[in-house]
């Protein structure tokens, strides 16, 4: 009867993992429709270099589509670029993969004590609703609550969310149910963030964040990679991810780099002010990557997680969520070059050696 089941298993993780390969594909066919980018196919030289760099790990057949759009957006042309749907399908399971009930954002103070972050005036789990001394609240009673507060508020799902999606702003006295009822159940609200001026410059109506991926890997977390990301005039949060925004790549010292894209392929090198990017040094990058390996060890059962901090206006980093699945790996990439970066091999060969065990 295990062997059955063991069958049944695989044969269900390789439906779904077929299904996201998919997605994925699809995902950057909509892009690539979208961008004003020419993407010319790989020449033969190309493809030899890339599938030369893959089979060397014993993975063939790697999907070149990636290489082949970040190659024409950036022109720059580095083999190890992960390809989206190679890191989701073949790297991502063997390292994170986590629950989405471990990314709850009415949980994280609990999951990460002593790392800053936006506090919840009120929750609602599973249609409950907990103000801050966790005392349960009827509707009535959180609308009042919500408004005698007297201040504008965020309210945002709790779960399974990303590029601002479901995010809205309310002003202050201004809830009532119908705006509870949209979101039925499993959300947040918090006081708004007042970001520090350097990073408000970029972008004065949203909070514009650092989003960075970690690595804990042989006992020790590696920052692989950051960028700012940009919300669009008007809007309140930072809609990079849905191309009306823009994302910059950081350094390690916090500088940012001469230019910043759209998820399609538009280049720009100065803020809406004229202020030019590589002229920045992001006064709490240092600071929030000291928060991000502080708080990396407390999950560090997840191999990978991205985290999202905003900056307030003394300075201090503000952790607004981490997440364990489905980083868009591509922005990263087109912003600072292959994902793993120098642990790219090291990487490669760990993957290999685990999928090995599996077998």
């Amino acid at each position: 009867m295990s062997k059955i089941k063991r069958a049944i298993g695989r044969l269900q993780l390789d439906i779904k993992m077929k299904r996201l390969d998919l997605h994925f594909k699809r995902e950057l066919e909509n892009v690539r429709k979208k961008s004003p980018i020419e993407v010319k196919s790989l020449n033969p030289s190309q493809l030899k270099q890339i599938n030369a760099f893959y089979n060397g790990f014993g993975f063939s057949g790697v999907d070149t589509q990636w290489h082949e759009y970040l190659y024409a957006v950036t022109g720059r042309q580095f083999v190890n670029y992960i390809p989206e749907n190679f890191y989701h399908c073949t790297i991502e399971p063997l390292y994170t993969r986590g629950s989405v009930d471990l990314e709850d954002k009415s949980i994280m103070s609990r999951m990460l004590p002593g790392i800053r972050m936006v506090s919840n005036v009120l929750i609602n789990t599973n249609g409950v609703f907990f103000d801050e001394s966790d005392d349960v609240l009827s509707t009535d009673e959180a609308v009042r609550y919500l408004n005698n507060l007297d201040c504008d508020l965020i309210i945002k799902p709790s779960r399974e969310t990303g590029g601002g999606m479901g995010v809205q702003l309310v002003k202050a006295g201004g809830f009532n149910t119908a705006i509870l009822d949209v979101y039925k159940k499993d959300y947040i609200i918090q006081k708004c963030i007042t970001q520090h001026p350097q990073y408000k410059e970029f972008n004065p109506s949203s909070v514009n964040t650092e989003k960075i991926i970690s690595m804990f890997f042989n006992g020790e977390v590696h920052i692989l990679t950051s960028i700012l990301r940009v919300g669009a005039p008007g809007s309140h949060t930072d809609t990079a991810s849905t191309g009306k925004g823009y994302t910059v790549g950081i350094g390690l010292n916090g500088q940012l780099n001469k230019e910043g894209y759209n998820i399609y392929g538009e280049r720009r090198t100065s803020t809406e002010t004229g202020r030019m990017f590589e002229d920045v040094v992001l006064c709490g990058h240092d600071e929030i990557c000291s928060q991000i390996k502080k708080a990396h060890k407390m999950l560090s059962r997840f191999g990978i997680i991205s985290w999202d901090f905003a900056v307030d206006e003394n300075c201090e980093p503000i952790l607004i969520e981490y997440n364990l699945n489905y980083p868009d790996v591509m922005i990263y990439q087109m912003n600072n070059g292959p994902l793993f970066g120098d642990l790219t091999q090291t990487i490669l060969e760990d993957v290999r050696e685990k999928l090995k065990k599996e077998r």
